[in-house]
């Protein structure tokens, strides 16, 4: 009887899954005279074929497709119109990079400029500079350095990613299965998105440098919810041997969430819950996955506040900061994360739980979860305060460090940063401000506190002067990577240096990397040092990844010259592991070892970390040295302009894909991740994802195509973003790019787009029964056959036609009543197309073009429609995709505040009520309609409006958009009833928007709040509330 196959959870007793020789070596001049270890039968032979520039028979698996049979002679690159199936293959032998726009592309002309999303294709070329031999030379040295091993070359490419395999004593998946339920995955896109953080190590010609040293791919991914959870898993890890790894938001860039053994990620994004908050003592005690700025917000609405924050407080969560350790916002009065604790709950390897406080947080703080995990933390608080930000501008950056060090001495500030005037000239190109660049000092004091006097006394002894704005730059303090927008990539580096000494570092920094655009800013603590962080542009697309690495190392030379001045790095992490003796120090260091080999002789817990693996402390013997004297290949300047655009601005899909920071801003305001809470669900794991599936490392299995589609579209992503990508674009467009590289649609889209192509309407009704909503009392309703001049041309969309049996009965009433004259398409209006093109389905031009013709033949100078989708599709994506009409196009609430102003309405019954508004994903944030149907409901007599706790351009969407319900109606009635719990919260009787897929899925999450009572609430369209208050 065969033995059942397990997942194997890398406990290091089942031999490495056999790899084969990668297609993606190809075109890549490796040296012959090593011998190179292959694990698939013939997998030698193939290889010194591809050293030797002979043809490869055989079968290779490339992701993104499938290469079956025929013979690819080296330099062959892939021509990608058949993505997802078999290629055609052709030789070429190319100058070049990433060639842009190089083969087919899906292009459309978008206001002024050409969209593509195409994965880039690699040559190997001689660039804008002729290569040498010198520099080929220093790339086969490159490749030795971080290939060689034991005179042994191992070739694992990036994206290898066995599948699970037997795991000794039998059952243990299924343990896990019954401890965590549906919060375990091993899913393997979801298991890629826990290889990295932000800093992840660059690929060389398309290999992780990163995989041929570790194994970053765990087999697991599980996020326990309750410390009993926790103390189960470790346990059991411990019985069986599995590395555990630590993952709260992953905001680090130092690799302390990166697996090293595979094993099983320990991801706390659902332990985000505030325990207690402790008035009288000044404390408050939270799960580790809670991110800082929610619970900041919440400790306000009780009148305290945080002593201190991170600066990446919107994104990063409160376990990670613990464990990676650090200075931030309010550090320059209460010092870093470890001065604020007051104590913390720890679960050790054998399972034992430890509250840990006093000098025990030194075996916590800073430790990178090597000792345990971390499952509650009570930190000290104070009572709230508002702080008055001030900011002064230096034109010499010795006037800035002599300022910096007389506040140090004399004023009572809270917190200060500063920027040099090269990282504000980033900063202002990026956000497109406007003003000189100078070096900046920027502070905040409590209001108690402040002097004006004191700011001012400051900057004239200094020969500076007060900024006249200071709240937007304190609005701004969370935003450094805003700059990645002129990159498309980062090379980041953070070191601790002593403020005395800060001009000297920097004059240093200045000279060393002269050439290189970048920027730096950085944090003062209240121990006589400040965390500096550098910021350099660069391209990892450009010339196989070679530029990128080797410029990498400019990060290292930025910690090399802090040490010159008496500083050290910022944290240890995985890659900077062997600077823990100087970050520690000495007698630390051997206490934190002992105490670890004490609890964890095993080694389970995070491996990797404070103390290197073996492989990778080898070759970062080697290259720690080398990396911080080279420069990057003489291939141009450190950042690419090919891919710059308008002002310097990054607009290319493809550009925007790699612009993104991966900060995870988006996370928490996405309203799918919000109840999913798996990292591929959020913005920010589609867009790490597609990443890779651009670079080729990832096709799209069906798991992330769902989770492509599990997206309402919304858009409250694009206004977190640090980077402003458009985000909700990108995966429009890719739904639309999976079904034309061959991807299968949904058996839901087929019959969607066959109910458009025969019906006219997405719901497999007749084109007949269009008008049998209209009253049959309109007065002022013209006969679509002849309508002659007409005020207004109702386009009244499928919803409203077919499903909502009130809004055109009350639409047609107000135009009566204000003795308008209008008239419809009838039953030839058909469907504007909007959903078909959320859904990817490429025929929504042809649609589009139908009904624009339709409009047209009307004659209608003015054009109005209650549907929020209608009004984007008519007058956005129409244009967007060239479909003309030459037609005024108004949302029915912009026409009935321009009738409130223009022609008055005497409203003659009272709406005693009070109201919320829910704002529309596709009028409000995408379209910036909010005040006209407020301004509408404010002008109905006797209504009270309130406001939702998130509104406007951060209102929660109520999970109506983007074709949700057709992949997951579960998830979409959720996101609603989420919505609806909001309006309660605020004492609304009724919700009204401006949107029939909103109106219909938030009647659903109403009747569930009365099924559960919850409270008993109506939902109602702005068109009803004002049709109900002009009748008698």
């Amino acid at each position: 009887m065969p033995r059942p196959r397990h997942h194997h959870l890398g406990n290091g007793h089942a031999p490495r899954p056999r790899v084969s020789v990668r297609r993606r070596l190809q075109g890549v001049p490796l040296w012959p005279s090593h011998s190179v270890r292959c694990h698939d039968p013939g997998g030698r032979d193939r290889l010194r074929r591809l050293v030797h520039g002979e043809n490869v028979p055989g079968s290779y698996r490339r992701l993104g497709g499938q290469l079956r049979g025929g013979h690819h002679p080296v330099g062959a690159r892939l021509d990608h119109r058949h993505l997802g199936h078999d290629h055609d293959v052709h030789t070429r032998h190319h100058a070049g990079g990433y060639r842009r726009g190089n083969g087919p592309a899906d292009v459309r002309k978008v206001q002024g400029h050409h969209r593509h999303l195409v994965r880039p294709q690699p040559h190997l070329h001689r660039g804008r500079h002729e290569m040498d031999g010198d520099h080929l030379g220093y790339i086969l040295a490159l490749l030795a350095v971080v290939g060689y091993h034991r005179g042994v070359v191992h070739l694992r490419a990036a994206h290898v990613r066995p599948d699970p395999q037997e795991l000794p004593g039998g059952g243990v998946v299924k343990e896990l299965e019954e401890i965590f339920g549906d919060h375990i995955t091993f899913e393997e896109s979801e298991r890629l998105l826990c290889k990295s953080d932000v800093g992840n190590l660059p690929d060389v010609v398309g290999i992780s440098v990163m995989d041929l040293l570790i194994e970053r791919m765990p087999s697991a991914v599980v996020q326990p919810e309750t410390t009993e959870e926790v103390v189960q898993l470790v346990k059991y890890a411990t019985r069986e041997k599995v590395p555990l790894t630590p993952r709260a938001a992953a905001t680090s860039g130092a690799g302390g969430a990166v697996p090293t053994k595979g094993g099983i990620v320990v991801e706390f994004m659902r332990m985000n819950r505030i325990l207690e908050v402790d008035k009288e003592n000044l404390r408050v005690t939270v799960q580790p996955g809670l991110v800082w700025n929610p619970l900041e917000e919440a400790l306000n609405k009780e009148g305290l506040q945080l002593l201190i924050y991170p600066t990446s407080a919107p994104s990063s969560a409160v376990g990670g900061w613990i464990g990676s350790g650090g200075i931030g916002i309010g550090s320059f009065e209460y010092g870093g994360i470890g001065d604020v604790i007051e104590s913390l709950e720890l679960v050790l390897p054998t399972g034992e739980v430890r509250r840990m406080k006093g000098n025990d947080l030194d075996m916590v703080v800073d430790c990178q979860g090597i000792t345990g995990i971390v499952t509650e933390v009570t930190l000290k608080v104070k009572p709230y305060e508002k702080v008055v930000p001030a900011a002064i501008l230096f034109d010499s950056l010795s006037d800035l460090h002599k300022a910096l060090l007389e506040i140090e001495k004399s004023l009572p500030i809270w917190t200060m940063n500063y920027e040099d005037k090269e990282f504000v000239r980033l900063q202002h190109k990026a956000s497109g401000h406007e003003g000189e660049a100078k070096d900046t000092l920027i502070m905040a004091i409590p209001e108690s506190r402040y002097k004006k006097e004191d700011i001012q006394r400051i900057a004239t002894e200094f020969n500076g002067h007060v900024h006249e704005d200071p709240e937007t730059l304190w609005e701004e303090r969370f935003l450094p990577m805003r700059i990645k927008r002129l990159g498309p990539s980062i090379i980041a580096g953070e070191v601790y240096v002593p403020n005395n000494r800060l001009l000297a570092f920097l004059e240093t920094v200045y000279k060393k990397f002269k050439g290189d655009t970048y920027g730096i800013e950085g944090t003062l603590g209240n121990d006589g040092q400040n965390a500096a962080r550098v910021y350099l542009l660069s391209d990892e697309r450009e010339d196989f990844g070679l530029g990128f690495t080797t410029r990498w190392g400019r990060a290292l030379k930025f910690l090399a010259i802090a040490k010159k001045f008496g500083g050290k790095t910022y944290q240890t992490g995985l890659y900077l592991a062997k600077e823990a003796p100087a970050f520690f120090g000495g007698e630390r260091l051997q206490r934190l070892l002992k105490f670890k080999s004490e609890v964890d002789p095993s080694r389970i817990m995070n491996p990797g970390k404070i103390k290197q693996p073996r492989k990778f402390s080898i070759i970062w013997s080697i290259a720690g040295p080398i990396l911080p004297m080279t420069r990057g290949f003489d291939l141009g300047e450190s950042t690419a302009k090919e891919p710059v655009k308008e002002d310097g601005l990054l607009l290319d899909w493809n550009d925007h894909v790699y612009t993104c920071v991966e900060c995870g801003t988006c996370r928490e305001t996405c309203p799918v991740y919000t109840e999913l809470r798996w990292l591929s669900s959020s913005p920010k794991g589609k867009m790490s994802f597609t990443k890779d599936f651009l670079a080729y490392k990832v096709d799209v299995d069906p798991y992330m195509y769902k989770r492509y589609f599990q997206c309402t579209l919304c858009g409250k992503c694009k206004e977190v973003c640090q980077a402003l990508i458009p985000v909700c674009d990108i995966f429009e467009h890719i739904r639309m790019r999976l079904h034309d590289m061959g991807h299968e649609r949904l058996e839901a889209h087929d019959m969607l787009l066959a109910s458009i192509q025969e019906n006219g309407n997405p719901f497999g009704e007749p084109r007949e029964k269009r008008t049998e909503l209209y009253p049959d009392n309109a007065k002022g309703l013209i006969s679509p056959e002849n309508p002659g001049e007409v005020d207004v041309l109702l386009f009244a969309g499928c919803v409203n036609s077919y499903q909502d049996l009130a809004l055109m009965k009350g639409l047609m009433g107000i135009l009566d009543s204000l003795g308008k004259t209008y008239t419809t398409l009838g039953t030839e209006e058909g469907c504007c197309g909007y959903v078909a093109l959320i859904s990817g389905l490429s025929e929504f031009e042809e649609i589009g073009k139908a009904t624009a013709a339709r409009l047209k033949a009307k004659g209608a100078k003015l054009v109005v429609t209650p549907c929020a989708g209608c009004y984007k599709t008519l007058s956005l994506h129409y244009q967007e995709h060239g479909i003309e009409h030459g037609l005024e196009v108004l949302h029915l609430v912009e026409y009935l505040e321009r009738l409130i102003k223009e022609e008055g309405i005497t409203f003659k019954t009272s709406f005693d009520k009070k109201v919320a508004y829910h704002d529309p994903c596709d009028i409000g944030r995408h379209l910036g309609i909010y005040e006209p149907p407020r301004e509408v409901l404010k002008a109905v007599p006797g209504l009270d409006l309130v406001e939702f706790p998130t509104n406007r351009n951060m209102a929660t969407c109520c999970g109506g958009g983007g074709a949700l319900k057709m992949v997951d109606l579960d998830l979409s009635k959720d996101i609603a009833f989420r919505r609806i719990k909001e309006a309660i919260s605020v004492g609304a009787e009724v919700v009204v928007s401006g949107c029939p897929a909103c109106k219909a899925n938030l009647k659903l999450a109403a009747a569930r709040a009365r099924k559960e009572k919850l409270a008993k609430i109506k939902v109602m369209d702005v068109t009803e509330v004002v049709a109900k208050s002009l009748k008698d």
